[in-house]
């Protein structure tokens, strides 16, 4: 019988996708998003209307025009596949899929 380690059991290529998608790009665009891009848009009143305001936006613009896509590319990258690849997929699970509806 083969016996399998813990190691063997890591997918080393969707951790590193994790990594970067996760802890790279959202870190640095949630910062500017947040912080930078709301208060120009929306104002820096802290109130329950600008608050409703942004979370709008992030859900129906930002989130499936600025942050779903680049984890498509960021992992065409990591698993060595076409850019192209990458649009084509994110394009596939929006319109075939129905990603928009797990998104929301």
């Amino acid at each position: 019988a083969q016996v399998r380690s813990d190691v063997d059991n890591l997918e080393f290529r969707r951790n590193l996708a994790y990594i970067i998608y996760g802890g790279i790009f959202i870190g640095a665009l949630c910062h500017y998003e947040y912080d930078v891009l709301f208060p120009l848009l929306f104002g820096s009143e802290h109130s329950l209307t600008t608050s409703f305001r942004e979370v709008i936006f992030d859900n129906f613009v930002s989130g499936p025009f600025v942050w779903l896509p680049p984890a498509y590319l960021i992992k065409a990258i990591v698993y060595d596949y076409p850019l192209r690849e990458g649009v084509r997929k994110y394009t596939t699970d929006v319109t075939e899929h129905g990603l928009l509806q797990y998104f929301w």
